[in-house]
């Protein structure tokens, strides 16, 4: 049996989970306190152009980073003792950084016609907001895996807390007051919050900029990891871009609403990912595969467990979530939010190993993991689409595949390379105990949750809090 310690994370990853796991919080509750405001206030159908912004922001920021914000984290960890070698490794990612916003920019212009008319009803000013969104969220991805990189997370937080919590509740109040009125305004000054890190980015170059370049080796490691990024934006925005080009800007403001539920796991996983991937770089660097065996089997375990809850959480409560935090014309979110409660398991695995892997692989496997996702969700869709299906089926039930997919090869992926320790016994017995409380929760909502937390407190004081606190063996 493995030693349930976890060591890989006694000293850094403990140290900062308290104050990083509130952080997350606040930030996921300020995205739900700003679509909130914007579902309140503005029509449906702009509710449905707001989804389609962040969606193609979501999908086509990669043209800008090109996955040199993963490299940057990653080789700032691989060479944590190599100062010099790190202040290579950050000038060449600024370089390249500025180089691909001037193409990725030209060739956005190139398309703005298709890209407005398709999924921004035509507006020019929206296309611009978009652009400038996208500049901006790689100005901050760069200043924020870099202090992950160099494992000063106290300012990674703080930079996060300014760009995204405060950022979305300003917005949120203008909206509420109606100081904002225009939808071009909201994204506007979303993009505005993210660039505002510009000014940390011009005092890190001017403290860290050499002139001495890894350009093969930051591009060798990235370039193939920007397919990866680019699917997987492109899958995490696919109900919203699949609603709005099959069916109406109506139809997606509900997909725009689940989406950004789902997107929940996301925020809350996207640091700890950062903080693993240097960190295991590292551990992989020295060959410790024996450290990185023993503390991420009863990480897996805990990731499982968590991921079960999360996905009950979102069956059970997914009625009582939308009608007291939106209009009623969102009713039909639910039964959206209902079929895709089977894929936050699979995508809470899955994001949860993402940075694990990219720190292990040598060669792009997530690539062909997204690749497999990506090909299952459209050929899924298509499907369905042709049967007739509502769009809540044929689009939800697409995305579960996905997130499915994903989670199953980076299992495949971690388990035969780290050779993890397995309780098969406890994964099958929760997953059927939350199965039968989900579907007990249609007639009996509140005795499954009652239930619910009877059972998995019992749990989870029983299994995993020995396996937090290192004493179980």
């Amino acid at each position: 049996m493995y030693n349930y310690a976890m060591s890989l994370f006694d000293s850094f990853f403990k140290k900062n989970v308290v104050y990083l796991s509130i952080l997350q919080v606040l930030v996921a509750l300020s995205f739900f306190v700003l679509i909130g405001s914007i579902a309140h206030i503005f029509p449906k159908e702009d509710v449905g152009l707001y989804g389609n912004f962040r969606g193609l922001v979501q999908v086509l920021f990669v043209l800008y980073t090109m996955a040199f914000d993963i490299a940057l984290a990653r080789y700032l960890g691989t060479y944590s003792k190599d100062n010099e070698a790190q202040k290579e490794v950050f000038s060449t990612v600024v370089v390249l950084f500025i180089v691909s916003s001037i193409f990725s920019t030209a060739i956005l212009f190139l398309f703005g016609t298709f890209l407005t008319d398709r999924f921004l009803k035509n507006d020019f000013l929206m296309f611009l907001a978009t652009v400038f969104s996208l500049f901006s969220m790689g100005i901050y991805k760069i200043v924020y895996t870099f202090y992950q990189g160099k494992k000063e997370i106290p300012k990674a937080n703080l930079l996060q807390f300014f760009s995204y919590f405060l950022g979305n509740i300003i917005i949120a109040i203008f909206i509420i007051t109606k100081t904002i009125t225009s939808i071009h305004l909201i994204a506007f000054l979303i993009g505005f919050f993210q660039f505002i890190p510009v000014v940390i980015l011009a005092k890190l170059i001017k403290e860290n900029f050499v002139r001495k370049f890894r350009f093969k080796e930051i591009s060798y490691f990235a370039i193939p990891r920007s397919i990866s990024v680019f699917l997987s934006g492109l899958a995490l925005s696919a109900s919203v871009l699949l609603a709005t080009y099959f069916y109406s800007y109506t139809v997606a403001a509900d997909f725009t609403i689940t989406s950004r539920i789902l997107r929940i796991v996301e925020i809350v996983t996207y640091a700890f990912n950062i903080i693993f991937m240097p960190l295991i770089a590292e551990k992989v660097a020295e060959k410790d595969f024996k450290l990185l065996k023993q503390s991420l089997s009863p990480f897996q375990d805990l990731v499982i467990f968590v991921g079960l809850l999360g996905g009950f959480l979102v069956f059970s409560l997914s009625k009582f979530l939308i009608l007291s935090w939106l209009p009623q014309r969102f009713y039909p979110s639910i039964f959206i939010l209902q079929i895709m409660s089977p894929g936050v398991f699979f995508y809470f695995y899955f994001v949860m190993f993402r940075s694990i892997i990219h720190s292990m692989d040598e060669k792009p496997i997530q690539t062909y993991i997204e690749f497999a996702g990506v090909l299952g969700l459209f050929i899924t869709f298509f499907i369905l689409y042709k049967l007739n299906l509502k769009p809540a089926i044929s689009i939800s039930v697409s995305v579960d595949i996905y997130f499915f997919i994903k989670a199953f090869y980076s299992f495949v992926f971690v388990n035969k390379n780290l050779k993890l320790e397995k309780n098969k016994l406890m994964w099958i017995s929760n997953s059927f105990l939350l199965i039968v409380l989900g579907l007990l929760s249609l007639k009996l909502p509140a005795v499954s949750i009652i239930l619910f937390l009877i059972v998995e407190t019992a749990l989870f004081f029983k299994h995993y809090l020995p396996i937090l606190n290192g004493t179980r063996k």
